[in-house]
């Protein structure tokens, strides 16, 4: 697979997981421009697939300069111009290749870490603000550059999550509880319970460390 839809061209694959299909791309319009494109097989996750036909333009609408945009969604048409006959669909958004804050192994300074989390609470405010619960704040979701700058996965990404949450069992820790509760009413507060368990674990340390 070397082109998909014409214009989207693959520099390499993505691990996501064991079973995501997901690859770097480029546009041709837009040449050495990084995005992330994950494909979806229609008759496997209809449920999402239905939500983002009807939801993408909300999803897109979201711009933060610590949030990963969501670019597109789309039928894929052909692959290396060849017309594709069944039902798949692509997901594309901003890439980064800074490291997830679990993967980072250098500790923080506290002024480091409260500059990290000081950014995290403007995102989530800003969320609020327009009405989306984040829902997904894991580290796994937080990505750091090397000068305390960050990212969080796009609107599309955690979308996705709320469908497959139970393939998060390395995060439950951070995720609110009624989230796995459909009987209980999810709000703002989730995000919350996943910034406070957050600040226990990256945060307490590094003031801890330099006290």
């Amino acid at each position: 697979m070397k082109l998909i839809n014409g214009n989207l061209k693959i520099v390499e694959e993505y691990t996501l997981n064991k079973t995501k299909e997901a690859y770097i791309v480029e546009s041709l319009e837009a040449p050495g421009e990084n995005l992330l494109l994950e494909l979806f097989e229609g008759n496997s996750h209809q449920m999402l697939i239905k939500d983002y036909i009807n939801f993408h333009v909300n999803y897109k609408n979201v711009s933060h300069k610590y949030i990963l945009k969501t670019i597109d969604f789309k039928r894929v048409d052909t692959i290396n111009l060849k017309p594709v006959y069944g039902s798949l669909f692509y997901s594309l958004s901003e890439y980064t290749d800074w490291k997830r804050l679990d993967a980072i192994k250098t500790p923080f300074s506290e002024t480091e870490m409260a500059s990290i989390f000081i950014k995290l609470f403007q995102t989530i405010d800003y969320l609020h603000f327009r009405g989306f619960t984040y829902n997904y704040l894991t580290p796994d979701n937080i990505f750091i550059s090397e000068d305390h700058d960050i990212k969080i996965s796009s609107i599309a990404k955690v979308i996705e999550c709320s469908y497959y949450s139970e393939k998060h069992v390395d995060n439950y820790k951070y995720l609110a509880p009624e989230l796995f509760n459909s009987e209980t009413k999810v709000s703002f507060k989730s995000d919350y319970f996943s910034l406070g368990l957050l600040l226990e674990d990256f945060m307490l340390p590094s003031i801890d460390k330099n006290n």
